[in-house]
């Protein structure tokens, strides 16, 4: 069975994603991504959908850079968790809306990644992603790493909203490193917060 919850993807301060019917819940799936063809798909998909700009400020690479290149190069480090990371796609009615992505860099210590495309951030997405991971108890007690550019002030926010104690291991050149140690498990799949009523109840599909 895999967690699943309901995004409200209309209200009245926001409309819905061009492509998707407007109705009053979309239901929120995650994919472990296991090394098909067809999970490269689904990520080049997702990744299609962002913007390079999006893409250079969250991966840290040069401007200029071919847009082939640089989508190959952001779908290669999406796909890495394997085998001793994981990456996860949240979909929203078969469309990918999110990925994350974990990898090993030592023992018990990871680098944790998230990107939610631009119009579906703000809905708790990227929150759900990292709780999904949390729950699986499998990194509990890992020190958990994310790079993050200093003007990034959402991205910071969001890792500071994350449990467990946290630390800055520095900054330099713009970018900040800050460290979750221990990673905390998620005991149980835990009800949404409100979010202006975006976000719906918790359930399940197979």
């Amino acid at each position: 069975m895999a967690p699943c919850e309901q995004v409200r993807t209309t209200d009245r301060n926001r409309r819905a994603p061009r492509g998707l019917a407007s109705a009053p819940g979309e239901l929120l799936t995650f994919r472990e991504l296991t090394g098909r063809p067809s999970d490269r798909l689904l990520v080049e998909r997702f990744v299609r959908t962002c913007g390079a700009g999006a893409l250079r400020s969250r991966f840290f690479l040069p401007p200029g850079a071919d847009p082939q290149a640089l989508h190959e190069q952001c779908v290669r480090y999406l796909t890495s968790g394997r085998p001793d990371g994981v990456g996860l796609v949240a979909l929203v009615g078969g469309t990918p809306v999110g990925v994350l992505n974990l990898v090993a860099t030592g023992p018990e210590k990871a680098e944790l990644a998230v990107v939610v495309g631009e119009r579906w951030q703000r809905l708790g997405i990227a929150r759900r992603l990292v709780d999904e991971v949390r729950r699986r108890g499998r990194w509990t007690g890992w020190a958990v790493h994310v790079l993050l550019q200093w003007e990034n002030l959402a991205g910071r926010r969001f890792i500071r909203s994350l449990p467990g104690p946290q630390r800055t291991l520095g900054i330099e050149h713009g970018c900040v490193e800050l460290a979750i140690h221990p990673f905390e498990l998620a005991r149980a799949m835990p009800m949404p917060a409100p979010l202006r009523g975006r976000v719906g109840r918790v359930g399940s599909v197979a």
